[in-house]
């Protein structure tokens, strides 16, 4: 499959309950229903690891506490990362490695939740982050902006005038002979 399809709960539920019971493998039953392998045998080890697959759902908040537990668990108790998911409920793997990092760049500062989004308080704008437009009928603004153009073009050609030079330099020095041995 070349795009991310999104199964209903009970769909995965019914899914996983088939594999469990013996009745068919999961490389059979994801054939079957055109699904990952993988994605299978992992939907089928949550299942067996947290008895449901309903606290599957993402877009957890998480408070500071629980997530240096978790890193100092996976550090410190050397817990895996599924066992570390499974014991603190957190439905990806993929979450762990995330705040395991921040917590390598930045140590527990690095784990402290930050609002997303916008703020419920929007102020003015501020007037000094604003860049005014030109006026376009002022002669002398006008004049200014283009001297810092040709400016900017002269330096420019300088630059590529004297780095052909410098490869005309190069291509004229006798290249060294190379001895037979």
């Amino acid at each position: 499959m070349n795009r991310k399809t999104k199964f209903s709960l009970s769909f995965k539920e019914a899914l996983v309950k088939e594999v469990v019971s013996g009745s068919i493998g999961s490389r059979e039953l994801s054939r079957k229903h055109g699904i990952n392998d993988r994605y299978l045998r992992r939907l089928v080890k949550n299942y067996e690891d947290r008895g449901s697959l309903s606290h599957q759902q993402g877009n957890n908040i998480y408070d500071k506490a629980l997530k240096v537990a978790c890193v100092l668990s996976v550090i410190k108790k050397r817990l895996s990362l599924s066992e570390a998911a499974t014991c603190f409920g957190i439905p990806s793997d993929s979450t762990i490695v995330h705040w395991m990092k921040l917590y390598g760049e930045f140590g527990e500062e690095g784990l402290e939740t930050t609002k997303v989004g916008r703020s419920k308080n929007m102020s003015a704008p501020d007037n000094n982050r604003i860049k005014k437009k030109k006026d376009p009928l002022d002669p002398q603004a006008a004049l200014q902006e283009e001297l810092e153009f040709l400016r900017a073009e002269n330096a420019y050609l300088k630059k590529l005038s004297a780095l052909i030079q410098q490869e005309k330099s190069k291509a004229r020095e006798p290249k060294p002979k190379r001895s037979k041995n």
